[in-house]
């Protein structure tokens, strides 16, 4: 969670020259001039798979790896690391078990500076492209240009974005690029920042996505997030009673016809539908 309740940081971030003037966050772009501070809350339940493939709970993502660095000694807190940021994310992926080209999306930390993106953008190509084809690109994003940058939350903000990008099987558009970081070579790795949303290919039958969180401090991390492919299982024995209670309620009898309807359309056509967890959930 990130709230702006005083003006403190705004005074600190601005002198730093941290801040954009206009409060845009443009990623990637060549008139990149700072970020935009943006508020909001994620919330996350974790889980061990098995716990939660025994319990028939909603799979969203796979955490497959992670990694943290620190990049010690720099130019100070507007200058990162790129060497640090290049072997978090080798971390991260050997943590996996997985090699660079398993991933074909990465959600950048992104914050919209023109030298910090050129440096994140050239770390991401060293670690993910040095043998990546042209018939693979690295697809690049950062959702601070869509919501701000939510500081302590802008980790979990990022995997909200992939989560929902998972689902859709698309990978939303940057916004906000006019001209592309002129300080980055783009012809010489295959690497793209998409403007328009792009269907999101699997590699191997499985998309994965890196996640990249670098805190004010120095710190790196680095995570490697997988879609849940479910496994395919036999209808729980519930479903073999002869009827289940499924309530409904409303203000109105328009209101509750209107409900009924929508859990008509649910339940039509599908195949496996579990009615007890259904009617489980109603309650």
């Amino acid at each position: 969670m990130n709230l702006m309740l005083m003006p403190d940081l705004f005074v600190v971030f601005t002198k730093l020259g941290a801040v954009s003037p206009d409060g845009r966050s443009k990623t990637f772009d060549d008139g990149a001039n700072g970020y935009g501070r943006g508020e909001g809350c994620v919330m996350l339940v974790l889980k061990r798979l098995s716990d939660a493939e025994r319990d028939g709970d909603q799979i969203l993502a796979l955490v497959r790896g992670t990694a943290t660095n620190q990049d010690g000694k720099s130019n100070g807190l507007t200058a990162p690391n790129g060497l640090s940021q290049q072997h978090v994310i080798i971390d991260a992926l050997a943590d996996a078990g997985l090699e660079p080209n398993d991933i074909n999306y990465v959600e950048a930390h992104g914050t919209g500076t023109v030298l910090g993106d050129s440096i994140e953008i050239h770390s991401l190509a060293e670690a993910y492209c040095a043998e990546r084809s042209d018939n693979n690109p690295l697809l690049i994003g950062s959702v601070k240009a869509n919501i701000g940058h939510l500081e302590p939350a802008a980790a979990v903000a990022g995997i909200a974005k992939i989560v929902l990008a998972l689902h859709n099987r698309i990978i939303p558009a940057n916004i906000h690029i006019k001209t592309p970081n002129t300080s980055f070579d783009w012809e010489r790795y295959p690497i793209i920042a998409p403007t328009e949303n792009t269907p999101w290919e699997s590699v191997n039958h499985i998309r994965r996505a890196g996640l990249s969180a670098f805190g004010f401090s120095g710190t790196n991390g680095h995570a490697i997030l997988e879609e849940y492919v479910s496994k395919e299982s036999p209808v729980h024995e519930l479903n073999s009673l002869p009827a289940f209670i499924l309530p409904n309620s409303a203000r109105s009898l328009e209101s509750l016809k209107s409900l009924c309807s929508l859990y008509a359309d649910a339940v039509d056509g599908r195949t496996g539908l579990e009615l007890a967890s259904l009617c489980y959930t109603a309650f």
